[in-house]
């Protein structure tokens, strides 16, 4: 397993780990800020856009795009996965710089978007990681109003449907809850690859990979579980980049596994009269550590550990799927 850029389409069966900017596929591009990786499908003069990221980094989200002499200008969509600000919070700001563009995502995301509270918690959110990086914030910053009235969904896609992005390539929305209930995958052909959020988990090379089951654990299982009988060929992760051909499958029968292990282990902590304090110390360091110096990681890390514990906390061995 090695760290590798460039297009690799012909030769899909290499086990791999693809982190850095560059070609995935034909019309096929990665760009990656830190540890947050982003997708973008199509040619320069119609491109469609993955999950644009946080507000701070939308200049150089912009600065990646031109150095690859993509412009925003020519943007024919922005495809979203779920509604956590570390994804979507820098939307308004595209939406302010290019109106037109359209925002494609989940009718229930939609729905949700709607809600008031919601859109303050993105806008809260987007500021507060956004000041973890020690960037200056290019573009003027938003008014909380204005910044709900630039975040409108203008296309929405329901599980199963398919959507042509090029003449070559379309993609199949999928309803992948677990992370979030309100979560997408994109399944992108004919090239088998699958865009996603958190819900796959946390890949760490060799060591294991942490669930990222923030809203549901029996969701997020079998979310994992119908994965397994899709055939894919790229598993295109928010923050730890590509996996390719046999590594997809080891890596979500990994957290499958993992997942029910931790559960199994933590009943009988419980039942031997071990203290919550020392199997959530137990848990988070072994799985829910990172030692990258990227202070969005860490958060994205440390809120799947705080979600899954209380899930823990609250079912006690009632969680089904195990």
């Amino acid at each position: 397993m090695f760290a590798v850029a460039g297009a690799f389409a012909q030769r899909r069966d290499i086990a791999m780990l693809v982190r850095s900017t560059g070609p995935l596929a034909e019309d096929f591009l990665l760009l990656t800020l830190g540890r947050s990786c982003h997708y973008l499908i199509g040619t320069p003069d119609n491109f469609y856009l993955f999950d644009p990221g946080l507000s701070v980094h939308v200049p150089m989200l912009l600065k990646r795009l031109n150095d690859h002499q993509y412009s925003l200008k020519q943007c024919a969509g922005v495809l979203l996965t779920h509604l956590h600000s570390d994804r979507i919070g820098g939307v308004p700001y595209i939406k302010q710089l290019h109106p037109e563009i359209p925002i494609i995502a989940s009718s229930h995301l939609k729905m949700k978007l709607g809600q008031a509270a919601e859109l303050q918690a993105i806008y809260e959110s987007d500021l507060a990681l956004s000041s973890k990086f020690a960037l200056s914030h290019e573009l003027k910053k938003i008014p909380p109003v204005d910044y709900a009235k630039l975040f409108t969904i203008d296309r929405t896609l329901s599980d199963s449907e398919q959507a042509a992005l090029t003449d070559e390539i379309s993609l199949r929305a999928l309803s992948f809850p677990g992370h979030a209930r309100d979560s997408l995958a994109y399944l992108i052909e004919p090239y088998n690859f699958l865009i996603v959020d958190e819900g796959v988990g946390y890949f760490n090379g060799r060591e294991p990979p942490a669930p990222g089951f923030d809203d549901s654990i029996e969701s997020g299982l079998n979310s994992l579980r119908k994965l397994l009988d899709v055939e894919l060929r790229g598993l295109c992760m928010p923050n730890s980049g590509v996996l390719t051909a046999q590594l997809i499958r080891k890596h979500l029968s990994a957290v499958v596994q993992q997942t029910q292990d931790i559960l199994s282990e933590s009943r009988r902590a419980f039942g031997a009269g071990v203290t919550e304090s020392e199997i959530s110390a137990a848990i988070l360091h072994s799985f829910y550590q990172s030692f990258a110096p990227d202070p969005l990681l860490s958060f994205n890390l440390q809120r799947s550990f705080e979600k899954f514990w209380q899930q823990i906390l609250t079912t006690k061995g009632s969680i089904s799927g195990d």
